[in-house]
């Protein structure tokens, strides 16, 4: 009775009529945000779980892993890399706990969640099923490595399970992989013409949080001393860049799409997939060691992490 109650309010959501335009996606956030008020018990207790339940309550039926629920909705030709998602839009997430248990940050497709609104400033609020059940999230592609903004609002989440990823991401921003638009088999051709249309649309070219000429950035791409005095005034997103190029200007094969894609427009960033994480750190000077220790000191005392 627990679990029809629940249901019973999804199938009357799933009923209601939606705009031809809207597809299935104000839909499946609205029963999200119900599985959310009322926390009903799942047919797994997982984030797979939710996912599972959420979309079978707006008639579409697709079940597996995070892993295997990414490769069917890639071959369905869901899955998109935009930086602003639509309500109903599901979210995958890397890194997010020591899936294999080696104790290294090498764990793709560990998470997912489903968007329920987005905000005017691009802050996303997602439901999703972590160690503390159904929960609320919030991420935003904008500043991925900020936990608040100027006013204090939360725009990123602390994701990563505690003593996980206490060296690298942790935030939602930092551990996104990609967005998925789930469509119901047979519904209305030209919606699905609409939806395809969009997800075929090019993905939105990064911004760089510094500008290349920046003497912070040159130091630390050529290795030289980066000051304190040019670390003032930084955003975390700028810190968490900068920290980062020193990685990146030997080379470093990052595992997440942020990173990936904010030193893919740097020219001069040649992306070795054998220079893993212990290979880099043997890779580093004692100039670069220091800079990544003063630049981490400048994002404990911004409040970073």
């Amino acid at each position: 009775m627990k679990k029809l109650i629940p249901s019973l309010l999804a199938w009357l959501l799933f009923l209601a009529p939606v705009s031809a335009s809207a597809g299935l996606g104000p839909q499946v956030a609205q029963v999200a945000e119900h599985y959310l008020d009322t926390r009903p018990a799942l047919s797994m207790e997982t984030c797979n779980g939710l996912i599972e339940d959420v979309l079978r309550d707006t008639g579409v039926e697709i079940r597996g892993s995070v892993r295997m629920l990414y490769a069917d909705m890639q071959q369905r030709g869901w899955v998109h890399t935009r930086t602003v998602p639509r309500p109903g839009d599901l979210v995958f997430f890397d890194n997010t706990y020591d899936a294999n248990r080696n104790g290294r940050q090498d764990d793709p497709l560990s998470h997912i969640a489903i968007v329920i609104s987005v905000d005017p400033d691009h802050t996303v609020h997602m439901v999703h099923h972590g160690s503390r059940g159904i929960t609320p999230l919030t991420m935003n592609l904008r500043f991925p490595s900020d936990h608040r903004d100027r006013n204090g609002k939360v725009v990123n989440s602390f994701l990563a399970a505690n003593g996980y990823g206490r060296e690298g991401q942790r935030l939602s921003g930092e551990l996104w992989r990609a967005f998925a638009t789930p469509e119901r088999e047979g519904r209305n051709a030209s919606v699905a013409a609409i939806d395809r249309e969009r997800l075929s649309a090019p993905i939105e070219p990064v911004t760089l949080p510094v500008s290349l000429r920046d003497p912070a950035l040159r130091r630390a791409w050529e290795g030289r001393r980066v000051a304190p005095r040019h670390l003032r005034d930084r955003t975390c997103y700028e810190l968490w860049f900068l920290r980062n190029a020193v990685y990146a200007s030997h080379g470093f094969a990052f595992n997440t799409f942020e990173a990936q894609r904010a030193f893919s427009a740097i020219s001069t960033y040649r992306r070795d997939t054998s220079m893993t994480a212990e290979r880099v750190r043997d890779r580093l000077t004692r100039v670069d060691h220091a800079n990544v220790e003063r630049i981490l000191k400048a994002e404990r005392a911004a409040q970073c992490r």
